[in-house]
């Protein structure tokens, strides 16, 4: 492998119409993995922004689904979540997913000194979300809950929420704090 891309640079080095090395790189690349386009490319994001995603959230044996505008931050659906499963919210947090070079992303707490994307800088619609996508909700990391998120769908045609909505409910949540009255 390394001969073949020693081989290689001396060709960029010695032809003329390879102006911009990452161009010749980019036609080497395409000849070789004629499918790295498609996996490349990413969704505009303005028709992200415009769009509603609808999330099926899951903790325990309970979800919730939730309507959730394109131009909502990450901490107004953190908000929301806790919200639909009656939690307080008094802990810190962060979104967790695998982008598509399968990458694990954090998205953390504003509080949480981090280099990474803070979920008050983050919308949503400028995550790389598809349908199918799997994402962690990971709230108070004492107690370590971990609600499951699941893209369900993408619409850019029903933009009839201006904030995150819960259009359905299933089952009960769980207690967020063990009621201490009753064990003892």
């Amino acid at each position: 492998m390394g001969h073949a891309l020693f081989s290689y640079h001396e060709k960029i080095d010695n032809d003329p119409s390879c102006d911009d090395e990452t161009d010749c790189w980019s036609y080497e690349l395409k000849t070789h993995l004629p499918t790295w386009e498609k996996d490349l490319t990413q969704p505009v994001i303005k028709e992200m922004q415009d769009s509603v995603f609808v999330f099926k959230v899951t903790l325990a044996s309970a979800y919730r689904k939730i309507a959730v505008p394109g131009t909502t931050d990450l901490d107004e659906l953190a908000g929301s979540i806790l919200s639909a499963f009656e939690f307080d919210n008094d802990h810190l947090y962060e979104f967790i997913y695998i982008n598509r070079n399968r990458i694990t992303e954090r998205v953390k707490h504003p509080y949480m000194q981090s280099s990474e994307l803070c979920t008050d800088e983050c919308v949503g619609g400028e995550l790389p979300l598809h349908k199918g996508m799997a994402l962690t909700f990971h709230f108070d990391f004492g107690d370590d809950w971990r609600f499951q998120l699941v893209v369900e769908s993408i619409s850019s045609e029903n933009f009839s929420y201006s904030e995150p909505t819960v259009i359905e409910r299933h089952g009960e949540p769980v207690k967020q704090y063990r009621d201490w009255d009753e064990e003892n």
